[in-house]
C-alpha cells in the first residue's frame, strides 16, 4: 500500500469518527434540549398556579370579594341617596318660585290696599263729616305702618299725590264747616307724614329711576306742606 493509500485511509477513519462524535453530541443536545423544555413548562406552571394560590389567600385573608359586595351596596346606596337628594333640590326649587310668586302677589295686593286707603281719603268731601275723616286717616295710617317695607316706587309716587289730594279737600271740609279737626285726627296725619317720610327716604336710596326719585320727592315735600296748612 502506497504512502497517499495510508493517509486516505487514516483520513476516511478520522471522518468517520467525527461523524460518530457529532451524532453523540447532536444526542445530547437534543435530550438537554427537550429536559430544558421541560422543565421551562414545569416551571411556568407552577409559577400561575402559585401565583393563583398566593392572589387566593390574599383575598380570603383580606375578605376582598366581600369587602367588593359592600363596595358596590355602598355605591348603591350612595346613587339612591344622590337621586333623592336631586329630587327633594328638584322640590326646593319648585316651592321657592311658588313662594317668591306668592311673595309678589301679596307685595301687589298690598301696595293695590294701600292705594285704595288713598283713593278714600281723596274721595272726602265738604259733606263728610269728623268721624269719616278720622276713619279714613286711622286706614291710610295703620296700612301704610303695615305695608312701608314694600312699597313699590310707582305706587308710592301716586299714594303720595292722592294722600296729598286727600289733605286738601280735609282743609275744603273743615274750612267751610268750620270745624276743628280732632286730636286723634292730627296724631293719624303727623303718623302718615312720618311714614311717608321713612319709605321715601328708603326709596331715594334703591336704583329707581332717576325721574320716578324726583316726582316722589316732589311729591313728599307737597304733602308736608299740605299736612301743615291742614294742621294750622
Amino acid at each position: 500500500m502506497s504512502k497517499s493509500e495510508v493517509i486516505q485511509n487514516l483520513l476516511d477513519e478520522l471522518n468517520n469518527q467525527n461523524q460518530i462524535y457529532i451524532a453523540i453530541i447532536g444526542t445530547i443536545l437534543a435530550v438537554l434540549g427537550l429536559a430544558f423544555t421541560i422543565f421551562s413548562f414545569m416551571q411556568r406552571r407552577f409559577s400561575d398556579k402559585q401565583i393563583q394560590k398566593m392572589e387566593d389567600d390574599f383575598k380570603k385573608d383580606f375578605e376582598i370579594e366581600e369587602r367588593k359586595v359592600d363596595f358596590q351596596e355602598l355605591t348603591e346606596a350612595v346613587h339612591g341617596t344622590l337621586d333623592i337628594v336631586s329630587r327633594v333640590t328638584n322640590e326646593l326649587e319648585k316651592s321657592t318660585k311658588v313662594e317668591k310668586e306668592l311673595q309678589k302677589q301679596i307685595v301687589s295686593a298690598m301696595n293695590s290696599n294701600l292705594e285704595s286707603k288713598a283713593s278714600l281719603l281723596e274721595a272726602i268731601s265738604v259733606l263728610s263729616d269728623l268721624s269719616i275723616i278720622n276713619n279714613r286717616l286711622e286706614g291710610l295710617n295703620n296700612t301704610l305702618a303695615d305695608v312701608k317695607d314694600r312699597v313699590v316706587p310707582k305706587t308710592l309716587d301716586t299714594v303720595l299725590v292722592l294722600t296729598t289730594n286727600g289733605m286738601m279737600r280735609i282743609k275744603e271740609n273743615i274750612t267751610k264747616r268750620d270745624v276743628k279737626l280732632t286730636d286723634k285726627a292730627i296724631e293719624y296725619m303727623n303718623s302718615i307724614e312720618h311714614q311717608f317720610n321713612e319709605v321715601v327716604e328708603n326709596t331715594l336710596k334703591t336704583d329707581t329711576d332717576p325721574k320716578l326719585k324726583n316726582s316722589i320727592k316732589v311729591a313728599n315735600q307737597d304733602l308736608i306742606t299740605k299736612i301743615s296748612n291742614v294742621i294750622s
